[in-house]
């Protein structure tokens, strides 16, 4: 289960929160590229020709694989997309420092729309982070 973003952030702080992020997505999309690839060999190496338990386990790989392929492409979305949110709004409005915030607290709002209060360590000015 990833972590809040509030809680992530006031752990590691905004630049290496969003530096993981970056990493964690990126990675997900070379699972999906490899997996991909595996089911582009399966369905290449698929023949009707073959014994009956032989093609049973290309399809299952072929399906396997389009399934991670779909959950990884899933999670690349979802976490570039949070990071990118987020990243948009980490510029102190007042200094124009960028990613330099504590979170002072956060919640959520009109049912799933999250918020993250922020104060700027250079300045103190305190803006609020949609997600």
């Amino acid at each position: 289960m990833l972590i809040e973003p509030a809680a992530s952030i006031a752990k590691l702080g905004f630049r290496k929160w969003y530096e993981r992020q970056l990493i964690d997505g990126h990675l997900a999309l070379v699972t999906c590229i490899l997996a991909l690839i595996l089911a582009a060999a399966s369905l290449e190496a698929f023949s009707l020709k073959a014994p009956l338990t032989l093609l049973v386990a290309y399809l299952l790989a072929c399906g396997g694989a389009g399934y991670v392929a779909w959950r990884a492409w899933c999670r690349y979305r979802r976490v570039m997309l949070d990071a990118w949110r987020l990243g948009e709004h980490a510029v102190c409005a007042q200094c124009s420092a960028y990613g330099r915030l504590a979170v002072e607290s956060s919640g959520v709002c009109d049912g799933d729309r999250p918020w993250i209060d922020v104060q700027c360590r250079k300045c103190g000015f305190k803006w609020r982070m949609p997600r």
